[in-house]
C-alpha cells in the first residue's frame, strides 16, 4: 500500500511541475505577441514584473508610415541639434558716420567781428548779374550752394566759419559784392525767402588765412 501511494504521489507532483512549466511558457509567448489595438505599437511585457508595459516604441521610429487617428496628433519633427545647428547672428559692422561739423581748418585762424547779411541769385539781390555764376567764375551750386561773398582783402578760396550758417562749417569765399566792403560778408542762400529770414547779424567770424 505504501509503495502504491508513493508512486501516485510522485506522478501527481510531476504532472503539477510539467503543467506549471507549460503555463509559464504559454504566458510569456502570449505577452510577446500581444499588440496594442489603439496605437498599433508592440508592447513588451515582463514575466517577472507582471503586466506593466515598457515604454512604447513610436511607429515612425520603426520605419512604418503613420496615419494619425482622429484623437491622435501627427509626429512632430524635432531637428537634430548636431545636424541643424541654430543660426548665429553675426555682429553687424557699423561704418563710421561723418560728423556734420567740419574738421578744424588748417593754418592761422583770426576771429573778426563782422556784419553778415545774406543774398540769393535772384534779380532783387544780384540785379543784372543774376546769371547763376559767381565772381570767381564758379556756379552758385559750388560747394553745395554754401559760400560767401567777401571783400577783396579775402582772396577767392579763402575759408570762413560763420556762426549759424551751414552748421558753422568752413565755407569758401567765391563771390564779391558792390556793398561788401571791409568787415562785411554776404552768405548765400538758394531762395530769397531764406535770405530775408537771415536778415543782418553782427557775428564773430573765424577767418582762415591761406
Amino acid at each position: 500500500m505504501l509503495t502504491s501511494y508513493g508512486k501516485w504521489l510522485f506522478l501527481a507532483l510531476g504532472a503539477v511541475v510539467v503543467f506549471a512549466m507549460i503555463s509559464q511558457v504559454a504566458v510569456q509567448a502570449a505577452n510577446w505577441a500581444w499588440q496594442d489595438k489603439n496605437s498599433g505599437q508592440l508592447r513588451l511585457l515582463s514575466a517577472v514584473g507582471g503586466l506593466e508595459p515598457q515604454t512604447p516604441i513610436p511607429a515612425w521610429r520603426q520605419g512604418r508610415t503613420v496615419i494619425p487617428q482622429a484623437n491622435e496628433e501627427a509626429p512632430v519633427h524635432i531637428p537634430n541639434k548636431t545636424r541643424d545647428p541654430p543660426a548665429i547672428a553675426l555682429p553687424h559692422r557699423f561704418e563710421p558716420i561723418a560728423s556734420p561739423v567740419s574738421s578744424p581748418p588748417r593754418g592761422r585762424i583770426n576771429t573778426i567781428a563782422m556784419t553778415v547779411t545774406a543774398y540769393c541769385p535772384c534779380k532783387l539781390c544780384c540785379g543784372r548779374l543774376s546769371n547763376g555764376v559767381t565772381a570767381s567764375g564758379k556756379g552758385v551750386s559750388a560747394n553745395g550752394g554754401c559760400f560767401v561773398a567777401a571783400d577783396a582783402s579775402l582772396p577767392f578760396g579763402s575759408r570762413v566759419s560763420v556762426p549759424g550758417y551751414h552748421q558753422a562749417m568752413t565755407v569758401p569765399v567765391l563771390d564779391r559784392g558792390g556793398k561788401i566792403k571791409g568787415h562785411r560778408l554776404d552768405v548765400f542762400f538758394p531762395s530769397h525767402f531764406q535770405a530775408i529770414q537771415w536778415g543782418t547779424r553782427q557775428l564773430a567770424v573765424q577767418v582762415q588765412s591761406r
